[in-house]
């Protein structure tokens, strides 16, 4: 947390670093977006250390807090915690290589005189591929800083 002239300012960029030198990524490549477009997530592949995997999956659901650009495709990765496969394995250090491009990102809450309620949702009623089921996503913001957010299936 920085406090700034014309507000306070939010970000994981410290923790960002800290995790990457736990996970041993520092020098890996960065990726310009959290995950590859078009990409299914289903229960296939080589199994991976559950410990390790839940461990990452734990740093990357605390990002969340202020990096609501990668709330959702932390959502997807989240499903496998108990039975994670290659594909979610390599799913998640691509999110984390994408925070690390972009670990100077975080929530600006301004002082501003007039506040305002804004209010985004959005459904993806196809479903995933392995369960069809509908995911349903929301943010609300009060002047320019998000105050609540979700990533529902």
């Amino acid at each position: 947390m920085k406090q700034i002239e014309n507000g306070i300012f939010i970000s994981h960029a410290k923790n960002v670093a800290n995790i990457l030198e736990r996970f041993e990524m520092k020098k890996n490549k960065l990726a310009s977006t959290p995950t590859i477009t078009g990409l299914k997530k289903g229960y296939f592949g080589s199994n991976v250390n559950l410990t390790l995997y839940k461990s990452m999956i734990g740093s990357l659901v605390y990002f969340i807090a202020t990096r609501r650009d990668i709330m959702y495709v932390v959502s997807l990765v989240l499903r496998f915690t108990e039975t994670p496969k290659e594909t979610h394995w390599q799913a998640s250090k691509r999110i984390l290589r994408y925070a690390n491009g972009t670990k100077q990102y975080g929530i600006l809450y301004t002082a501003t005189s007039g506040f305002r309620l804004v209010g985004y949702t959005d459904s993806y009623w196809e479903g995933s591929v392995d369960d069809r089921r509908s995911t349903s996503r929301y943010v609300f913001h009060l002047g320019y800083g998000a105050i609540s957010w979700a990533s529902m299936k």
